[in-house]
């Protein structure tokens, strides 16, 4: 069942990247910026608070990735990712929020409808020191956001619909 969960993760995501657009935008020296999509593993249990509608998810680095035709992959460290929220202006996730989707385990145990679409609305946190990164969902009106309080096994997939200015500085 975990292997169909995560062939069922990447397709979805897959979807998502065909349906968003594949092509590159162009860069201030007329060169393609590669678009990156990104992947973080949870490293323990993911908490949810439904009020706040925030998610806090223990990742200690994050897989960066390009699409053909550039195909280049990279591990970041979570806060390069976090910064994308981060920065000032038009040129911010927190001006045009990216996609996730996200995928879990319950913590108790038992089967859930455990795959959801969203975005992260406003800044990203990330420390370093315990490896905790916060962020505040939203579900623009595709699926609900009815995560249990506490999540195993967590994967989330940003697809990035190009990054404003690059990803990379």
């Amino acid at each position: 069942m975990f292997i169909v969960r995560r062939i069922a993760a990447v397709v979805l995501v897959t979807s998502l990247v065909v349906l968003g657009g594949c092509g590159s935008d162009q860069g201030g020296n007329g060169e393609p910026v590669p678009e990156w999509l990104f992947s973080l593993q949870a490293t323990g249990v993911t908490t949810y608070d439904s009020e706040t509608k925030q998610l806090v998810m223990p990742v200690e680095s994050v897989l960066a990735f390009t699409d053909r035709p550039d195909r280049i992959s990279r591990v970041e460290d979570p806060q390069v990712l976090a910064d994308l929220w981060n920065r000032v202006g038009g040129d911010s996730f927190s001006a045009d929020p990216p996609n996730i989707v996200l995928t879990w385990w319950p913590a108790n145990g038992g089967y859930s409808d455990s795959t959801r679409a969203a975005s992260i609305v406003g800044n990203v946190s990330y420390d370093p020191d315990t490896s905790l990164m916060s962020m505040t969902l939203a579900n623009d009106g595709w699926d609900s956001l009815d995560f249990p309080a506490a999540m195993v096994q967590v994967s989330m997939f940003v697809d990035t619909q190009g990054c404003p200015n690059g990803c990379f500085p």
